[in-house]
């Protein structure tokens, strides 16, 4: 069943020239450990700071693995 869409694994914030990926549980940061390659310096409060061309590429990933991501 999928996830419902008020609980998203992963938000995602876009202020335009860069995107805040923000995982909300484990899943999703176990995800993004597992399949970005991160550096302390790209965490911005929390969440995975990173181009959109970057980000498009990590969520059509993140939603091809079933996480549910929201805007």
């Amino acid at each position: 069943m999928p996830k419902p869409m008020e609980n998203p694994d992963i938000r995602v914030e876009d202020y335009g020239s860069i995107v805040l990926l923000r995982p909300t549980d484990a899943a999703a940061r176990e995800w993004l450990a597992d399949h970005c390659v991160v550096e302390s310096w790209s965490w911005f409060g929390g969440a995975l700071a990173c181009e959109p061309r970057t980000a498009a590429a990590i969520v059509r990933g993140a939603v091809a693995d079933g996480l549910a991501v929201r805007s």
